[in-house]
């Protein structure tokens, strides 16, 4: 993936979306297998993550940046800005996830979990969060919350009602980073960065949600943060990010008086 990379989106073609940092400034990118990378916008303007699907024909993700920063939904088809929403203008968005009929967006910012629709409208403050994904196919949001007792995931019905608690039982602790829009599965299963006690990296996890059963998955590798999430057609969709490092050292030297 591009430099910079840390969230993609899975398009419905097979196409990935991906955030992209290069000299400060953040751009989303289109990819495909066999093609150059090129700009999903054709715009001077920032295009940033987060990134959710609306429906099958629309993308939500952030554009402009500080008091103009706000929610843009643009077209897969001819990649054009359709509408921007100006009630969440100003506002920093975390993640973000559209309700199974496209009429709603989803966010976290500022601790909070949001809701706005995707015709504009005021922002609704829903609850406390700080990462928000979805689950399509149970209308069911998965609310990351992370303080001093550790991050854990919770349920929150889109319907409305009380959170239900996703108990882990491998003892593996969630590791406190984002969860993608697309991270939930048809049979309810959900991919997160885990806290391995063994590694400085976050490796990427499993987990099913029935029995909070965590598993690791084997990707070959151990010097990356993972993060990732399902394609349209059941495959995982995986973001490495590495750290590279140089050690230098300095030695002093005496400069004679003239």
């Amino acid at each position: 993936m591009p430099l910079g990379s840390s969230v993609a989106l899975p398009l419905p073609d097979g196409r990935v979306l991906v955030n992209t940092r290069i000299g400060g400034r953040d751009r989303i990118m289109l990819a495909a297998l066999g093609k150059d990378v090129a700009p999903f916008i054709d715009t001077q303007e920032q295009t940033a993550q987060p990134l959710a699907l609306v429906g099958d024909a629309l993308v939500a993700l952030t554009m402009g940046t500080d008091a103009n920063r706000t929610i843009a939904l643009a077209s897969i088809a001819n990649r054009r800005i359709i509408r921007r929403l100006e009630g969440a203008k100003g506002m920093v968005f975390d993640t973000m996830v559209a309700s199974p009929d496209g009429r709603t967006l989803y966010f976290a910012a500022a601790g909070s979990i949001w809701s706005i629709p995707v015709d504009d409208g005021t922002p609704k403050q829903l609850r406390k969060g700080d990462s928000v994904t979805i689950d399509p196919y149970r209308n069911q949001l998965i609310v990351r919350l992370t303080g001093i007792e550790g991050t854990r995931l919770v349920r929150q019905p889109l319907a409305g009602g009380p959170e239900q608690p996703i108990v882990l039982t491998s003892g593996l602790p969630l590791a406190p980073w984002q969860v993608w829009s697309t991270a939930v599965a048809r049979d309810g299963t959900i991919i997160v960065p885990l806290a391995s006690p063994e590694s400085w990296f976050w490796p990427l996890g499993v987990i099913d949600p029935n029995t909070g059963r965590t598993r690791v998955l084997d990707l070959g590798r151990k010097d990356s943060d993972m993060a990732g999430g399902w394609t349209s057609d059941g495959k995982i969709l995986i973001n490495a990010m590495g750290l590279r490092s140089t050690m230098w050292r300095f030695v002093p030297v005496r400069v004679a008086a003239e």
